[in-house]
Protein backbone atom coordinates (compact mmCIF):
# COMPACT_ATOMS: atom_id res chain seq x y z
CA UNK A 1 0.00 0.00 0.00
CA UNK A 2 1.65 3.67 -0.93
CA UNK A 3 -0.96 6.40 0.25
CA UNK A 4 0.09 9.36 1.86
CA UNK A 5 -3.12 9.69 3.85
CA UNK A 6 -2.66 8.14 6.81
CA UNK A 7 -6.22 7.05 7.24
CA UNK A 8 -6.88 5.38 3.98
CA UNK A 9 -3.66 3.96 4.77
CA UNK A 10 -5.14 2.50 7.47
CA UNK A 11 -8.46 1.31 5.75
CA UNK A 12 -6.55 -0.67 3.31
CA UNK A 13 -4.71 -1.84 6.02
CA UNK A 14 -7.79 -2.92 7.40
CA UNK A 15 -9.41 -4.26 4.53
CA UNK A 16 -6.81 -6.67 3.32
CA UNK A 17 -6.11 -7.81 6.87
CA UNK A 18 -9.82 -9.59 6.33
CA UNK A 19 -8.69 -11.22 3.34
CA UNK A 20 -5.56 -12.50 5.13
CA UNK A 21 -3.38 -10.65 3.73
CA UNK A 22 -0.56 -9.13 5.56
CA UNK A 23 -0.31 -5.35 4.07
CA UNK A 24 2.97 -3.57 3.83
CA UNK A 25 2.45 0.32 4.28
CA UNK A 26 4.33 3.19 2.68
CA UNK A 27 3.23 6.88 2.95
CA UNK A 28 5.89 7.94 -0.97
CA UNK A 29 6.80 6.91 -3.66
CA UNK A 30 10.27 6.30 -2.79
CA UNK A 31 9.57 3.70 -0.42
CA UNK A 32 7.41 1.76 -2.51
CA UNK A 33 9.94 1.84 -5.16
CA UNK A 34 12.66 0.62 -2.87
CA UNK A 35 9.98 -2.72 -1.43
CA UNK A 36 8.88 -3.44 -5.31
CA UNK A 37 12.04 -3.43 -6.39
CA UNK A 38 13.22 -6.37 -3.76
CA UNK A 39 10.57 -8.70 -4.20
CA UNK A 40 7.46 -9.76 -5.34
CA UNK A 41 3.69 -8.70 -4.41
CA UNK A 42 0.68 -10.40 -5.06
CA UNK A 43 -1.39 -7.03 -4.99
CA UNK A 44 -0.36 -3.07 -4.77
CA UNK A 45 -2.54 -0.11 -3.53
CA UNK A 46 -1.35 2.86 -5.13
CA UNK A 47 -2.21 6.62 -4.94
CA UNK A 48 -0.86 9.03 -7.49
CA UNK A 49 -0.12 12.19 -5.44
CA UNK A 50 2.19 10.89 -3.01
CA UNK A 51 5.34 12.64 -2.44
CA UNK A 52 8.82 12.26 -3.51
CA UNK A 53 8.40 9.91 -5.86
CA UNK A 54 4.96 10.00 -7.65
CA UNK A 55 2.57 7.21 -8.42
CA UNK A 56 2.91 7.95 -11.35
CA UNK A 57 6.86 7.76 -11.17
CA UNK A 58 6.19 4.39 -9.48
CA UNK A 59 4.00 3.00 -12.69
CA UNK A 60 7.10 4.56 -15.31
CA UNK A 61 9.42 2.72 -12.80
CA UNK A 62 7.88 -0.91 -12.79
CA UNK A 63 6.87 -0.98 -16.33
CA UNK A 64 10.85 -0.36 -17.03
CA UNK A 65 12.00 -2.89 -14.15
CA UNK A 66 8.83 -5.09 -13.21
CA UNK A 67 6.39 -5.69 -15.90
CA UNK A 68 5.13 -8.32 -14.50
CA UNK A 69 3.92 -6.46 -11.47
CA UNK A 70 1.94 -3.92 -13.42
CA UNK A 71 -1.21 -6.43 -13.62
CA UNK A 72 -1.21 -6.36 -9.56
CA UNK A 73 -1.58 -2.57 -9.54
CA UNK A 74 -4.72 -0.48 -8.11
CA UNK A 75 -4.43 2.76 -8.43
CA UNK A 76 -7.02 5.00 -6.14
CA UNK A 77 -6.18 8.60 -6.43
CA UNK A 78 -8.17 11.74 -6.01
CA UNK A 79 -6.55 13.33 -9.47
CA UNK A 80 -9.07 13.37 -11.70
CA UNK A 81 -7.01 13.25 -15.17
CA UNK A 82 -6.17 10.15 -13.84
CA UNK A 83 -9.59 8.81 -15.04
CA UNK A 84 -9.08 10.41 -18.61
CA UNK A 85 -5.57 8.83 -19.00
CA UNK A 86 -4.73 5.41 -19.84
CA UNK A 87 -2.55 3.63 -17.31
CA UNK A 88 -1.02 0.21 -17.32
CA UNK A 89 -2.62 -1.51 -14.36
CA UNK A 90 -5.07 -3.12 -13.34
CA UNK A 91 -7.78 -0.66 -12.10
CA UNK A 92 -8.36 2.82 -11.73
CA UNK A 93 -10.39 3.96 -8.75
CA UNK A 94 -11.14 8.31 -7.86
CA UNK A 95 -11.83 8.80 -4.06
CA UNK A 96 -13.48 9.17 -2.80
CA UNK A 97 -13.83 5.67 -3.67
CA UNK A 98 -16.99 2.91 -3.04
CA UNK A 99 -16.13 0.05 -0.90
CA UNK A 100 -17.50 -2.54 -3.05
CA UNK A 101 -15.75 -1.08 -6.24
CA UNK A 102 -12.43 -1.08 -4.42
CA UNK A 103 -13.35 -5.21 -3.72
CA UNK A 104 -14.14 -6.03 -7.05
CA UNK A 105 -11.08 -4.73 -8.44
CA UNK A 106 -9.13 -6.37 -5.63
CA UNK A 107 -10.94 -9.93 -6.57
CA UNK A 108 -10.08 -8.99 -10.17
CA UNK A 109 -6.44 -8.80 -9.04
CA UNK A 110 -6.10 -11.63 -6.71
CA UNK A 111 -7.89 -14.37 -9.17
CA UNK A 112 -5.16 -13.62 -11.62
CA UNK A 113 -2.41 -14.07 -9.04
CA UNK A 114 -0.35 -17.71 -9.06
CA UNK A 115 1.35 -15.72 -5.77
CA UNK A 116 0.37 -16.84 -2.48
CA UNK A 117 2.17 -16.10 0.90
CA UNK A 118 4.39 -18.65 2.96
CA UNK A 119 1.75 -18.85 5.44
CA UNK A 120 -1.17 -19.23 2.87
CA UNK A 121 0.11 -22.17 1.14
CA UNK A 122 -2.28 -24.59 2.56
CA UNK A 123 -5.48 -22.13 1.85
CA UNK A 124 -3.89 -21.76 -1.60
CA UNK A 125 -3.94 -25.60 -2.16
CA UNK A 126 -7.40 -25.81 -0.93
CA UNK A 127 -8.68 -23.05 -3.19
CA UNK A 128 -9.52 -20.52 -0.98
CA UNK A 129 -6.17 -17.93 -1.75
CA UNK A 130 -6.93 -15.70 -4.60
Amino acid sequence: VCEDDRAIRLLFDRLLSRRGLTAECVDNGADAVSLLLQRPYELILLDLLVPVVSGYEVVAILRRERPDLLDRVIVVTAWLRAMREPLPVAAVLCKPFDLADLDRAVDRVLSRSSFCEPQQERRHREGECR
